[in-house]
């Protein structure tokens, strides 16, 4: 049988005062100590005026984007400020060079998250293949 208790922190949103709540993460596997320490956390948000559930659906995209590659994003960023220092035809020069490097990134992190699932499938088969053994 599977454990389907969760532990969840109720607490009211500012501004509209509804209630809401967040999920600490599902019991068993989460301890009493661990979910106590996330509600510690939680209600430090809440008393600083943020929303924890917001909270964490943002640190979520902050971690999708550094996951994704970040290298488009400082490249726009340098993109956008050296302007500037620099006459039409070299701002243009470099926009081609972003653009080509941003293709080479992304296959190259392709064929990385290829390889990495070829690896992946081949430790599992090998630790597989040990835990069989009497």
């Amino acid at each position: 049988m599977l454990p389907t208790k969760t532990w969840l922190l109720r607490y009211r949103r500012l501004g509209t005062g509804k209630e809401n709540f967040l999920s600490l993460g599902p019991y068993p596997d989460i301890t009493l100590a661990d979910a106590r320490r996330s509600a510690s956390t939680a209600c430090n948000l809440v008393r600083e005026g943020t929303d924890p559930v917001e909270h964490r659906r943002a640190e979520s995209i902050a971690r999708k984007c550094v996951a994704e590659g970040a290298f488009h994003l400082v490249a726009q960023r340098w993109l956008d400020f050296k302007p500037k220092e620099w006459v039409d035809e070299t701002y243009r020069k470099a926009e081609f060079v972003v653009r080509e490097y941003q293709e080479d990134v992304g296959r190259v992190r392709e064929r990385v998250r290829e390889d990495g699932s070829v690896l992946k499938g081949r430790i599992e088969n090998l630790v597989g293949s040990y835990s069989d053994e009497p």
